[in-house]
């Protein structure tokens, strides 16, 4: 199901009971898995993959270089980037990083992404967080400003965020 107007490229591949709302725009050779759901106003930039039964809330920008596992939620104005070093003009090519997204993740709203990140499975991203390195598998991360962290102990990795025990 699509609502219009959004902007779909014909080489994107959208699977099989996939739902796409108002507003969106899904870029040349973009793979979407079955049983999606876009929201209102998300970017799928050129060849982002995502996979089967996610979820992505309102005004979401995934950019080239992002793969998306199943059973993954993005929560509304979450970005992602991928360019290291971003800059107006120039080739950026050597500036390039992909990001993955690994399954059964969750970002909560607001949260940015940086580039050549992995967030491995199960891990859970507090709103609002900035993710500047890779997460590990089934850990909570949260920006240091988030309520949560009052109610766990927490340790502080070097790269800044706050990282809560499972």
């Amino acid at each position: 199901m699509f609502k219009q107007p959004s902007i779909i490229h014909e080489s994107a591949i959208i699977g099989a009971g996939t739902k796409i709302w108002a507003f969106s725009h899904v870029c040349e050779n973009a793979v979407i898995g079955e049983n999606c759901v876009i929201g209102e106003g998300v970017h799928i930039g050129p060849g982002v993959v995502i996979g089967d039964n996610c979820k992505i809330q309102n005004h979401a920008l995934l950019y080239t270089g992002v793969t998306i596992g199943n059973r993954v939620f993005i929560g509304p104005n979450v970005v992602t980037t991928n360019d290291i070093d971003p800059q107006a003009c120039g080739d950026w090519s050597e500036r390039f990083r992909k990001t993955i997204i690994a399954d059964d993740v969750a970002i909560g709203a607001n949260s940015t992404i940086l580039c050549g990140i992995t967030i491995e499975r199960g891990c859970r991203i507090g709103c609002g967080s900035l993710i500047t390195k890779d997460c590990k598998a089934w850990h909570r991360y949260y920006n240091p400003n988030t309520q949560a962290l009052q109610m766990a102990e927490m340790t502080t990795p070097t790269n800044g965020t706050i990282r809560i025990e499972p």
